[in-house]
């Protein structure tokens, strides 16, 4: 999470240049992380008791 945290610091704050081809490969290859944290999320929702 905390690469995706900084990836989008670079895109929202535009810390340098932005380089097309990276954010291109990091949305067509590296979203494995994105599951991971979908998976963690749901599993966390369901250990919660109904208030």
């Amino acid at each position: 999470m905390e690469e995706a945290v900084g990836f989008r610091n670079v895109l929202a704050h535009r810390y340098g240049e932005v380089d097309h081809d990276v954010v291109y490969d990091v949305l067509h290859g590296e979203l494995h992380w994105f599951e991971q944290y979908q998976r963690e999320l749901a599993q966390w929702f369901q250990g919660r008791s109904p208030s």
